[in-house]
């Protein structure tokens, strides 16, 4: 494997986690917003 290869791909990990970090944290804003949503989600 080349070096540029590898790069590529931590480069797409790093950005697709960035992008999920985001729609977790969406998420959980609005989960947060529905007591009972937050109830229900929150075993």
């Amino acid at each position: 494997m080349k070096k540029g290869k590898l790069w590529k791909v931590a480069q797409s990990i790093i950005k697709t986690g960035d992008q999920f970090t985001g729609i977790a944290r969406e998420v959980e804003n609005r989960l947060t917003t529905n007591p009972e949503i937050a109830v229900a989600t929150r075993h």
